[in-house]
């Protein structure tokens, strides 16, 4: 079997490693301040994913190998507006839509899911009452990754 990402070229497959940081800027920023609790939640996902069985085990572990680094250059280097990241974090999403037609639609719908629940478990790491579980109103308008398209038809291109 193919692996899923072998069509990408190194700037496209880049893109997608990074889409977990991405994720988790845009959400941990969209309640205006972004809490350590988000960031640490974001990066056990990202490990506990790297370790699990599944056709995304190789694309976290992958993202795993970088993502601290990756997550501390972004929030170093991003304006702190948090409507300025957020603005800055669905337009690099957003050209995910192109990257995600060159791999297969099995996969891309895995790798959505996944991309989605990270950002919930993002949106839930601080919220609530004794940061116990609600989600913030703001972060709740990015839950379901809109700006991100999923392949049209069954099979994809891949």
């Amino acid at each position: 079997m193919n692996h899923p990402l072998a069509n990408l070229n190194e700037e496209e497959l880049n893109q997608l490693l990074k889409a977990p940081v991405w994720i988790t800027v845009l959400i941990a920023s969209a309640d205006g301040k972004i809490q350590k609790k988000e960031l640490e939640y974001a990066g056990r996902y990202v490990k506990e994913n790297a370790k699990v069985t599944s056709e995304l085990q190789n694309y976290y572990e992958q993202v795993s190998s970088k993502f601290n680094k990756e997550l501390k250059g972004h929030l170093i280097l991003l304006s702190d507006d948090p409507m300025v990241r957020i603005e800055l974090m669905e337009e690099q999403l957003i050209h995910l839509n192109e990257v995600i037609t060159k791999i297969p639609s099995e996969f891309a719908v895995q790798l959505h899911k996944s991309w989605r629940d990270l950002a919930y478990g993002v949106a839930k790491a601080a919220g609530g009452f004794l940061g116990i579980g609600k989600i913030d109103e703001k972060e709740s308008e990015y839950l379901q990754l809109n700006m991100i398209e999923m392949p049209k038809g069954e099979g994809g291109n891949g």
